[in-house]
């Protein structure tokens, strides 16, 4: 991925919309802001999971690259993974009625990211979704693929380069 940022917040319930303008501020940097309405609804819903359930804050961290954006939340709680197995949409297309409040934020996300995980780590998870941007205008700038570009792992696993380019202009 070209390009990665991070957010720390703490838990409470006003980390939420400042994680949402950082994700904002990030998106429209990187002119991927027609994924803006859907990145934010699904940051707001495991911000919004991790300052309810968890004992301490957390990092939001967006990453972009070729065709694809990833955002997720890491936090230091060592509780039980969220349940990872969800059924978000009934035949007619809602949500479940009588589903539990405290699942609804994960149906949401499996319902709107093109996929979404939950990776456990030494301390605490890392919950995250990706959409696909299939006409982002800065991917013919991408420098991710070359072979003399140092990566590093994030949490859901994929290797991430912070590459300057015309995105930082």
């Amino acid at each position: 991925m070209c390009r990665v940022a991070n957010f720390e917040f703490d838990a409470v319930a006003t980390s939420v919309p400042k994680a949402r303008g950082f994700v904002a501020e990030c998106l429209d940097r990187w002119d991927v802001a027609d994924l803006k309405e859907s990145a934010l609804l699904l940051t707001s819903e495991l911000v919004s999971n991790s300052v309810k359930h968890t004992s301490g804050g957390g990092v939001v961290s967006v990453a972009m690259a070729g065709d694809v954006l990833e955002i997720g939340v890491t936090d230091l709680d060592l509780k039980s993974l969220p349940a990872v197995t969800v059924n978000p949409i009934s035949t007619n297309g809602s949500l479940e009625q009588g589903v539990d409040n405290g699942r609804r934020g994960l149906m949401i996300v499996d319902h709107i990211a093109d996929h979404w995980g939950v990776e456990e780590l030494a301390q605490g998870k890392h919950v995250w979704f990706r959409l696909n941007k299939d006409d982002w205008a800065f991917r013919s700038a991408c420098r991710c693929d070359e072979k003399d570009v140092d990566r590093i792992r994030i949490g859901s696993g994929e290797f991430v380069s912070v590459i300057a380019g015309p995105w930082d202009l």
